[in-house]
This record gives structure tokens, C-alpha cells and sequence, in this order.
């Protein structure tokens, strides 16, 4: 029989995931998550699936930062991104 992969293990999977993903550190990945994480956890009627809500808000909202960060040119200007819309 498979053994369930620890909650921890498993987290920590999956922030590194993230991070990897957008190139934000883990540590700042890490507490992005554990907020979300524990705002799904405190209404959930079934737990089994926030650490899968959990990881697409996060992916969302780091998506959502590195589309308005601000892009700097060779010329040393600053500007928004250009793909950074609220649509």
C-alpha cells in the first residue's frame, strides 16, 4: 500500500514548485502560501482539497505581480509592464 506523503513534505513540494515557477524566493512563496492556505483551511467544510485552492491563489497572485512589475530598459527607465492590464 502507498503511505500518504506528509502534510509538510508536501508543502514545501509545493512552495518550491512556485517558486521555481514565478523566481520569487521560497521564503516570500512560502508565507503567500500559509496565509492562503490557513484563510481556505478556517471555512473549509472539506480539507482535502484547500492545499489544491490554496496553490492556484498563490500561482495567481504572483502571476498577477510579475505581469505589473515595473520592467526596467537598457537606457535605465522605468515603465510598467505592458502586459500588465486589470483585464
Amino acid at each position: 500500500m502507498f503511505a500518504a506523503p506528509d502534510s509538510r513534505t508536501e508543502e514545501k513540494r509545493i512552495v518550491e514548485f512556485l517558486a521555481r515557477e514565478s523566481s520569487v524566493p521560497v521564503d516570500e512563496v512560502a508565507r503567500i502560501y500559509a496565509a492562503e492556505r490557513a484563510g481556505l483551511a478556517e471555512g473549509a467544510r472539506v480539507a482535502t482539497f484547500v492545499p489544491i485552492f490554496a496553490t492556484r491563489n498563490v500561482q495567481e497572485i504572483l502571476r498577477h505581480r510579475i505581469q505589473i512589475a515595473p520592467q526596467v530598459d537598457p537606457r535605465g527607465d522605468v515603465s510598467v509592464s505592458s502586459r500588465a492590464s486589470l483585464t
